[in-house]
């Protein structure tokens, strides 16, 4: 019967995160030529090694990764010093946005693969918050290296990238990286003005927009799935406490673009953008403190 949960659980956990595998595997097709292999496969390995290592060892495995890359970091950064013998700075990190570029990838999967064999309900939600925010970014370079555009926009980059040492980055590279300056020009220019002089990515033509629309009904389905096979008594409460916050989510949603439709003509978005924080944040609070037993009643 435990097992029977187990594949149970796996199967949810996929739906669940459909929306994340879909941005990995479009980020993976674009991205697997400007990877370098000799980081990503090491990583890509580590979920295998840690579920045949000892218990020990599998409870620490992604503490022990994470203190070995900063250990080569701090190699790589010794080595740019002169101050490590050759026979060290030889296994260092390459110092350059290759090595970010393939971290950021390895990133997203890690977190979609951990999020897949997980068995904690909390852990799914937080690996899909977790990837969606990591291989967005990634989505929205691919979506700005296919667009019609993309020359021009990098073309008023190429000095800025040039200047360090960025010139010659493989396309999608390229794009992410100007995809972050664009992101740091809208959020500068609503700190500093209280509205985005410039929506950078706002009228991009996203790659397989209906399919990954598609990919979020299956992911909420999943959800759903999963709280099916935890197992717990108060499941009915659960579960109809889920739909009534699914109900309300999208209550407050309409509301939150109505109202940031209106307001945005008037050059209010750090005004708004403030207040619908604040409206969030005392939604989130109140219902932080029903328990399923309020919301069934």
């Amino acid at each position: 019967m435990a097992e029977t949960q187990g594949v149970s659980a796996y199967f949810f956990n996929v739906l669940a995160l459909s929306p994340s595998i879909l941005l990995l595997l479009v980020s993976m097709a674009y991205a697997i030529s400007g990877l370098n292999l000799y980081i990503f496969v090491p990583l890509a390995l580590v979920p295998i090694a840690k579920r045949f290592s000892p218990s020990l060892i599998k409870v620490n495995t992604y503490r022990i990764v994470l203190i070995i890359l900063l250990l080569l970091i701090l190699d790589s950064l010794a080595s740019l010093s002169h101050l490590v013998p050759p026979y060290l700075s030889a296994i260092s990190l390459p110092a350059s946005f290759e090595t970010v570029f393939t971290l950021e990838i390895a990133l997203g999967y890690l977190i979609v693969v951990e999020g897949i064999f997980t068995q904690k309900m909390f852990y799914l939600v937080g690996a899909l918050v977790a990837s969606l925010a990591d291989l967005g970014e990634l989505y929205a370079a691919v979506a700005l290296m296919n667009s019609s555009y993309f020359g021009v926009v990098l073309s008023n980059f190429t000095s800025t990238l040039g200047s360090y040492g960025l010139g010659n980055v493989p396309p999608m590279q390229a794009a992410l990286i100007v995809v972050a300056l664009l992101e740091y020009q809208a959020i500068l220019s609503l700190s500093l003005h209280g509205f985005m002089t410039i929506l950078p990515l706002y009228s991009l033509s996203l790659p397989y927009s209906t399919l990954l629309l598609s990919t979020f009904a299956v992911s909420f389905l999943g959800v759903i799935g999963r709280f099916y096979v935890e197992g717990e008594k108060d499941e009915n409460f659960r579960l109809e406490g889920l739909f009534t916050s699914v109900v309300l989510g999208v209550v407050i949603s309409l509301a939150v673009i109505e109202f940031a439709t209106v307001f945005q003509t008037y050059d209010f978005q750090f005004f708004v953008i403030s207040f619908l924080a604040m409206v969030f944040l005392i939604a989130a609070v109140s219902s932080s403190r029903l328990t399923p037993r309020d919301l069934h009643l």
